[in-house]
């Protein structure tokens, strides 16, 4: 059974919010979408409609914007939790994914990404870390920053 208090202990990286793309192929063989929520240096929290099995590994491929062209990383990572996602119009699922395996080049190019301007905070340690299992409403936000216009 999933303990956020253990998982908590275990990370070792910042986690960072932004959207990206995400292919990735499991057991099948076959490119599957899906969305990164957060990254850190040692995983990803993913979004994705397809119902995979916790500690399955993946060989995942990351896109995202190098000044004006696409880049991406790949990685193989290993599914270390899942929760039932729900938003307005979508269901799924929320994965955590911890990267197993990496290339320098691709391990740099990650690395990169977390240091650039496009990453503007870290995420607190205990949000998006304990599985929901219940419907989740959308609540009214906050604004991060006020227009006065």
């Amino acid at each position: 059974m999933y303990n956020p208090e253990r998982f908590e202990e275990r990370r070792k990286h910042p986690r960072f919010p932004i959207e990206l793309s995400l292919e990735f192929e499991d057991k099948d063989g076959l490119p599957h979408g899906a969305v990164v929520c957060n990254v850190s240096e040692g995983g990803l929290l993913i979004h994705s409609v397809r119902d995979m099995i916790v500690g399955s590994e993946l060989k995942v491929r990351v896109f995202f914007a190098e000044e004006y062209e696409l880049d991406q990383f790949k990685a193989t990572a290993r599914i270390a939790w899942k929760d039932q996602y729900f938003d307005t119009d979508w269901k799924g699922y929320k994965y955590a994914l911890e990267i197993v395996e990496i290339s320098m080049e691709d391990r740099q190019k990650l690395v990169h990404l977390l240091m650039s301007p496009s990453i503007l905070e870290e995420i607190p340690l205990k949000e998006d870390t304990e599985p929901r299992n219940l419907p989740q409403e959308k609540s009214s936000l906050t604004p991060l920053v006020s227009l006065d216009l």
